[in-house]
């Protein structure tokens, strides 16, 4: 695996920078999906319970599947933050310059839930036209600054090559929504939180099945939420445009993720399968996902942006 050339590296400068530039793109794709997981999957289920609306009050030992499932985001979000765990894996993934037959991303770290900052290790691992592991030449220290991306890649990484000598590479919502079909506004919302997709879950318009006990965060209770993208499009809400647009351009009418709650109604994972829809000359691409948090209230120093002439902006 690795690159089709045959000259060295100072004789294709261009030509690697191209596709340097291609296996970044995947990497914002795949930062993007962690992020957009809630609208973009479909597929149908079997219940044991399930509930579509809202009940009144009750004691929080007998609350309803959806009411649980809608009242953990802010259970976790008030926890104020929590290390991370996230990964996207798929194959098949084909850009204009590149095919990865086998793709995973993955990040750990601690992050702040109220100022959106944090400090995650990023790292690429699978096969392709460009070997994901060589993109950024093992795990690269990110940085969450409230709105925007840091990547300072490994020394001799490809991704180092493209930063042009610069520490890092920034990954801003205006490029990000050049590679989703989401608009800019919504994709800003999302890229700047990574537990971003947790927030989508307090629709109503969802069925939520009870699936039972798991082992994920230690001892959970799983959930399947099947979120109604046209109802949800049609609710008024910080979320209602990011429905919409995932409603009209996804091909989906539904979304489902599976959601794990720990015995104090906190999320401890969520894991959906993902359809990004075609985009252009790029085929739709069908991906896992999964985020975990654990660890809750850990303290989260504050991150600043890196000066500007620290990095290189994509």
């Amino acid at each position: 695996m690795g690159f089709h050339v045959t000259s060295s590296m100072a004789n294709t400068k261009r030509y690697l920078r191209k596709e340097y530039k291609a296996a970044l793109k995947a990497v914002g794709v795949g930062t993007g999906v962690l992020m957009l997981a809630a609208g973009l999957a479909a597929c149908s289920s079997t219940s044991k319970s399930s509930t579509t609306t809202t009940p009144k009050a009750v004691t929080s030992a007998t609350l309803p599947p959806l009411q649980k499932v809608e009242e953990a985001p802010a259970t976790t979000l008030g926890k104020g933050s929590a290390d991370i765990s996230m990964s996207v894996s798929g194959k098949d993934i084909k850009s204009t310059l590149a095919t990865f037959t086998t793709f995973n991303l993955a990040a750990v770290g601690p992050f702040n839930f109220a100022s959106k900052q944090g400090v995650l290790k990023l790292n690429l691992k699978g096969a392709g036209t460009i070997e994901p592991a060589t993109i950024l030449g093992g795990p690269a220290t990110t940085l969450f600054t409230g709105g925007d991306l840091y990547v300072q890649p490994n020394a001799g990484s490809l991704a180092a090559t493209l930063a042009g000598g610069e520490k890092y590479i920034q990954l801003t919502p205006v490029g990000m929504s050049t590679l989703l079909p989401v608009p800019q506004a919504e994709t800003s919302a999302l890229i700047s939180n990574p537990i971003g997709l947790i927030n989508l879950l307090t629709t109503s318009h969802m069925a939520v099945t009870d699936m039972g006990s798991s082992l994920a965060g230690g001892r959970s209770t799983e959930y399947k939420a099947v979120v109604n993208l046209a109802a949800a499009a049609a609710q008024s809400g910080p979320y209602q445009a990011l429905f919409q647009a995932l409603h009209s351009t996804g091909g989906s009418r539904t979304a489902t993720i599976f959601v794990y709650l720990n015995s104090s109604g906190e999320i401890v994972n969520v894991k959906s399968p993902v359809t990004v829809p075609a985009k252009g000359t790029t085929p739709a691409i069908t991906i896992d996902l999964g985020v975990a948090l654990s660890n809750f209230g850990v303290a989260v120093p504050p991150v600043t942006a890196p000066p500007a002439s620290q990095y290189k902006a994509l």
